[in-house]
């Protein structure tokens, strides 16, 4: 139990927009700190000409130096900052809202932002050394330091241009959602293989499981909950599923039990409730930002099948991966065979219609959107072990495709 939330608030706190640039400002100051303890532990032989360029500098020169050092450091981060707003702004219009969380959940945008917020409190925290009267070594080292780590805010700069110039184009944010949402697939399935064989246990008694606060289910820890309900020998049943939106105080399940006396509240440390979605271990919800960047992209005011169309082609290889994995009932068994836990799971026909439902209604009249679906479809068909194919060659048979003028 301990371990599954550790490991749930590592993830967020791993993934939050503060965690490295606040990681990264606190080496800052510990580098700054420690700086006069590791001048001196320094072999004089090895210092070659910093000591007579300290001494020839002083303290004026060092003072002018790590002025404009982290005067250009807090200019570039603001500049950043600023410009990702603007970019996610823009694309938050063109394609969703929602893409703006991941995309400051981005390692890279963290890092970056960690490196420019690191090297100004450097900076600011050397100007205080140089000011307590520091050994001119000691200035000139934190100058070197402070010079070499505004060369390195350069460099990031360059590459987050780069980077978010390339990352915030719209095919990329679609590849990025759909390669979050196969991971989630894999996560959130690898342990919900279904079985033919196993017990259903009768019990005495059934216990509530009361949410605790408003919010979104976005985590169940299968495996640790399974083990738990083993080591008790109760049933976990759950009435919500994952993505679906909860209430404090209101019944989200039942644990059946033969002692009424089961802190079956005990049970709710393995179930993740949050103020809203995440793309982790909700594979239904990169299905919803693929569909909503598609349907935006056929309104009239933005009028860009094409868009849509890369989006179609990230929804099928998705099928694709749900398709030749066995149907997850939603019952998970436990090594003894005895079914332990109930969750309500989407099928494949609830994937395959939530993909083209919406698509489909606001591009019918476009024959490449038709086209596209119907072309999926297809690959559906031939891929797709029965029931499924049929299910896709029904949809098929429903799809009025728009021919080309030539």
């Amino acid at each position: 139990m301990i371990r599954y939330r550790l490991k749930h608030m590592l993830r967020g706190v791993l993934a939050s927009f503060w965690f490295w640039p606040v990681a990264l400002i606190a080496f800052a100051v510990y580098l700054a700190a420690s700086t006069p303890d590791l001048v001196r532990a320094l072999p004089p032989g090895n210092l070659g000409g910093l000591q007579d360029l300290a001494v020839s500098a002083g303290q004026v020169y060092a003072v002018t130096i790590l002025t404009t050092a982290a005067g250009a450091d807090i200019t570039i981060l603001t500049f950043v900052f600023s410009t990702l707003m603007v970019v996610l702004q823009l694309a938050s219009s063109q394609l969703s809202p929602r893409v703006i969380r991941p995309t400051l959940r981005e390692g890279r945008v963290q890092v970056t932002m960690a490196i420019m917020a690191g090297g100004f409190v450097f900076s600011l925290c050397s100007l205080l050394g140089v000011y307590a009267g520091q050994q001119p070594l000691v200035v000139g080292f934190l100058v070197l330091v402070s010079v070499a780590w505004t060369i390195l805010i350069v460099l990031a700069f360059l590459y987050f241009v780069g980077y978010t110039v390339a990352r915030i184009r719209a095919p990329a944010v679609i590849r990025a959602i759909a390669g979050e949402t196969a991971r989630g697939i894999t996560r959130t399935y690898e342990w919900r293989e279904p079985t033919t064989y196993g017990t259903v246990p009768e019990f005495g008694t059934t216990i509530d499981l009361i949410s605790p606060k408003d919010g979104v289910l976005t985590g169940i820890g299968t495996r640790d909950l399974v083990r738990w309900a083993q080591r008790w020998n109760v049933a976990v049943d759950l009435d919500v599923g994952l993505g679906d939106y909860v209430s404090a105080g209101v019944p989200i399940g039942r644990v059946s039990a033969n002692n009424e006396h089961l802190v079956a509240g005990s049970a709710m440390q393995f179930v993740v409730i949050e103020r809203e979605r995440t793309l982790v271990g909700d594979p239904p919800y990169g299905f919803r930002l693929l569909i909503d960047i598609a349907s935006r992209s056929l309104s009239p005011a933005i009028n860009d099948p094409t868009t849509a169309v890369q989006v179609i082609d990230e929804l099928q290889s998705l099928l694709v991966m749900l398709a030749q994995r066995p149907e997850d009932p939603g019952h998970v068994y436990d090594d003894a065979g005895v079914l332990r836990l109930t969750v309500p799971s989407m099928s494949w026909n609830a994937y395959l219609r939530l993909a083209v439902q919406e698509i489909y209604e606001f591009g019918r009249e476009s024959s490449q959107i038709t086209q596209r679906i119907a072309r999926m479809l297809e690959e559906l068909v031939r891929v797709a072990p029965e029931p499924r194919a049929e299910v896709a060659r029904q949809l098929l048979a429903k799809i009025a495709v728009v021919p080309p003028i030539i």
